[in-house]
């Protein structure tokens, strides 16, 4: 436990929404600033929530704006707690430092492409917090296969997988060569094709200039994911994609 005085600065990481109405309340109630901390930014589908979030402002729940927010990216900005005399204080996004802190290695002598394991079929922690239920896994295991497997066909390279954090066995352990979370940046550096949903660390493809392709599997349609990766391929799309999640600029 972390006592803490009743004037110093507090920044609270954690998302505004009708669950985390009181904390916000109370960081208002006291005589020292507080502020928000908006480091991983990615594309958000329009929901309800989100909606309603703009439509309530939240003095009229008794909470005043922040004193300061700690943001990357423009997109990070847009925030119901982020006001006219909010203080911006930019930074890069966690995955601009680790790309940058990254030990290069050779490339691989035969050409590849990655895909970006996201854990949607295992009990994925952020998944679990926000009670959405992983899909069938035999399905999607199944129709993944199939979609990367026309990749390889397509483009006539063979598919590495880099595996989330999450996952307590090897998504390519039968099918390709299965690499840990902790090589994407590596793994991503060399790739002809970087393939995902919707992960973050799409954001090491984006700053290495490589080629994204947004796969939605059948299994994934009409749930939460689908949502997330639509939006993440509208963004791509877009274009500016580092001045808007990634760059303190």
């Amino acid at each position: 436990m972390v006592i803490l005085t009743e004037t110093e600065p507090i920044v609270a990481d954690i998302t505004y929404g009708p669950r985390t109405v009181p904390l916000f309340f109370a960081l208002s109630r006291r005589r020292g600033p507080w502020g928000i901390q908006r480091i991983h930014c990615l594309p958000e589908p329009p929901s309800w929530k989100a909606w309603l979030r703009a439509l309530i402002p939240p003095w009229l729940m008794g909470i005043h704006y922040a004193d300061f927010a700690i943001c990357a990216g423009r997109e990070a900005e847009r925030h119901p707690l982020i006001g006219p005399q909010t203080e911006i204080r930019r930074t890069v996004a966690p995955d601009v430092r680790r790309l940058q802190e990254v030990t290069p290695t050779p490339p691989h002598p035969q050409p590849y492409a990655v895909f970006l394991d996201e854990g949607i079929d295992v009990p994925h922690p952020d998944y679990v917090r926000l009670q959405y239920a992983p899909p069938n896994k035999y399905e999607y295991l199944t129709q993944l296969k199939q979609l990367l497997h026309a990749i390889e066909q397509e483009l006539g390279v063979r598919m590495v997988i880099a595996m989330h954090p999450c996952r307590p066995a090897g998504l390519g352990s039968v099918w390709w060569s299965c690499v840990p979370a902790t090589e994407t940046p590596n793994l991503v550096a060399h790739a002809a094709l970087v393939v995902a949903h919707s992960s973050t660390s799409v954001s090491f493809a984006v700053l290495l200039g490589k080629p994204v392709r947004i796969l939605i599997p059948d299994c994934l349609k009409g749930r939460p994911e689908e949502a997330n990766a639509k939006a993440m391929r509208a963004a791509l799309a877009q274009g500016d994609y580092v001045r808007r999640y990634l760059d303190a600029t």
